[in-house]
């Protein structure tokens, strides 16, 4: 499809996303090997501190963590709801399955030879993960029909936006959906693993070429622009190259909020994980008492009832 046939939601996005004639980005010989550098070194007592050391001084065991976007989200926001939350297992539900849906299937959308429509690609992709039959596959297939009814409409709603919104994904921008990231510290001990929702194009050598997108609904918060910086951080590491632009686009808006990936963003996403890091260990260790954070997000917290916080949070709301 050529640009001349695009909507102008579409048109609008195209031009927003693509590289500036004459505008490359480079980044300075040496950055990324030094940044690497120094978030072994601030993570290396991180790793000491999850390893067992016997008698003979040889390490015994090691634990390790694993570090996610949402888990940095959590622990950087109220600690004690994050460690109330860790006592909960997870659990799939209607508005977690259509996001991990959707995502099944605009990837259809990037590899199919034709244009077909949201319900037939989200049939097809629930098909294939109950087939799988395990993580979301498993609990679609004993879902009733009525849930999956629900997920299904649901559903179709993120697609269709996405196809209305969207240009078609040529094969020339090298489309990636659902990506695996992964960085691994101090011997395997500290783990940082995600998966961006889209990527489009690759670096060129030392230049920075490539655009990660997460897709959102709702409102627009601060963290979605930390996401983001997360995964470009994992891609840096990855390629050597960091990536070059960083998109939130809002399905439901048709609107996207981006910006360019510099040193000292990437700089400053070091020391944000490595704080979470910190945090993490600390409290599963207990080491120190948690903080309380009051918000918005006290509506879903299990200690709403009984956290000071939360209360007098509720009590401000209502005056």
């Amino acid at each position: 499809m050529s640009d001349a046939v695009l909507n102008p939601a579409q048109q609008a996005l195209l031009e927003q996303i693509r590289t500036p004639a004459g505008a490359p980005r480079f980044f300075k010989p040496g950055f990324v090997a030094e940044l690497r550098s120094d978030m072994e070194a601030q993570l290396a007592p991180l790793a000491t501190a999850l390893t067992e050391i016997d008698a003979d001084g040889v390490a015994a065991s090691r634990d390790q963590l694993f570090l996610s976007k949402s888990l940095i989200e959590r622990v950087l926001g109220c600690e004690s709801k994050f460690l109330a939350d860790d006592a909960i297992p997870f659990e799939w539900s209607i508005p977690i399955a259509k996001g991990t849906l959707a995502h099944r299937a605009i990837e259809l959308i990037a590899t199919s030879e034709r244009v077909r429509p949201p319900l037939e690609l989200i049939d097809e992709a629930m098909a294939r993960m109950q087939a799988e039959g395990t993580g979301l596959g498993g609990w679609l297939a004993l879902a009733s029909a009525e849930t999956l009814a629900e997920i299904r409409g649901a559903t179709n709603n993120l697609v269709l936006s996405f196809c209305e919104t969207w240009p078609p994904l040529k094969r020339r921008w090298m489309p990636a959906v659902e990506f695996p990231l992964r960085a691994e510290f101090c011997g395997g001990t500290i783990v940082c693993g995600g998966k961006p929702d889209i990527t489009l194009g690759t670096a060129h050598g030392h230049e920075a070429r490539k655009v990660i997108v997460d897709l959102k609904t709702g409102a627009r918060r601060a963290e979605h622009r930390l996401d983001l910086r997360f995964y470009a951080l994992l891609d840096t590491f990855r390629v050597g190259t960091p990536p070059r632009l960083l998109v939130s686009y809002y399905l439901d808006q048709g609107q996207l909020e981006s910006e360019l990936v510099t040193e000292a963003l990437l700089e400053a996403t070091v020391d944000r994980v490595v704080d979470a890091a910190h945090r993490v260990v600390d409290l599963r260790r207990e080491r120190r008492a948690p903080s309380t954070a009051p918000g918005t997000h006290c509506r879903w917290c299990p200690l709403n009832a009984s956290c000071p916080d939360a209360a007098d949070l509720s009590r401000s709301d209502s005056d």
